[in-house]
């Protein structure tokens, strides 16, 4: 069963989910929100099924931001293998992985040793089958609350440069 991508509407230049159910009336498995910058710090809160994360992350390894953006275009492609997005809450993370191989796949795996990725062993905390669409919109609608954080802040919270022709392009294929 998939959502309908139209289930979330562009408000005046803003993402914004129209519904929280499928059309069943399951709920939607995929919720992101990352909030608070500060020193190179980002709290995200994902909900993937039943699971919740709550993560502080780390801009020192990797650019989540613009992972998570890379993530949302493969997730509305048709490319198989995998793209992920790694959270690193030093020393520990996690990732927020997709793969498509006869299914789009979306999982959380989490490792006691990281950095720019997952060190090895690590432990998939969960899996499920996504609609690549209605997750990329979720994606968008994070990235763009965490965009005028970050816009707001009066001191730098996050080093990196925001990815936002990565999150354009992006909403150019969910339109």
């Amino acid at each position: 069963m998939s959502a309908n991508p139209r289930d979330y509407a562009r408000v005046r230049g803003k993402w914004k989910a129209t519904s929280d159910r499928f059309p069943r009336g399951e709920p939607l498995s995929f919720t992101i929100q990352i909030r608070d910058p500060n020193a190179g710090w980002l709290h995200a809160r994902i909900v993937l099924g039943k699971q919740e994360f709550d993560l502080m992350f780390s801009e020192v390894a990797n650019d989540p931001l613009r992972e998570l953006a890379e993530l949302g275009l493969f997730l509305v492609s048709n490319e198989r293998f995998a793209c992920g997005a790694t959270f690193w809450l030093e020393p520990e993370g996690y990732e927020l992985r997709a793969s498509r191989d006869e299914e789009l796949l979306l999982a959380m795996h989490y490792s006691d040793s990281a950095f720019a990725n997952l060190f090895p062993p690590a432990k998939t905390l969960v899996s499920l089958a996504i609609d690549g669409p209605c997750v990329a919109s979720e994606i968008v609608r994070a990235l763009r609350v965490v965009e005028e954080q970050l816009a707001a802040s009066e001191r730098p919270g996050w080093c990196h440069p925001f990815p936002i022709r990565l999150i354009e392009q992006l909403e150019r294929k969910l339109l």
